[in-house]
């Protein structure tokens, strides 16, 4: 039996890195790759500063994520489940 777990997305990136990727489809899964694509430009900034003042050698670069916050309402196998 398969679980299909369904989430409402909001991505958020510039329209322009949007518009990178309107060879995908759906408009979720294009915005998604747009956001992704988004924070690793930011990222790569990051890299590119800390390597110019010398102390990307001597660092550690760690991502951390908390999952995001609670959301009101899964589907879970076709049925709405609240978690309040």
């Amino acid at each position: 039996m398969s679980t299909r777990l369904t989430i409402p997305m909001n991505f958020q990136a510039p329209k322009e890195l949007i518009d990178k990727f309107s060879y995908i489809t759906d408009e979720n899964r294009r915005a998604f790759a747009a956001t992704l694509y988004s924070m690793d430009l930011s990222i790569g900034r990051i890299v590119e500063e800390m390597h110019n003042k010398n102390i990307l050698n001597n660092s550690i670069i760690v991502f951390l994520s908390d999952n995001g916050g609670a959301i009101s309402v899964l589907w879970v196998c076709g049925k709405c489940i609240k978690n309040y």
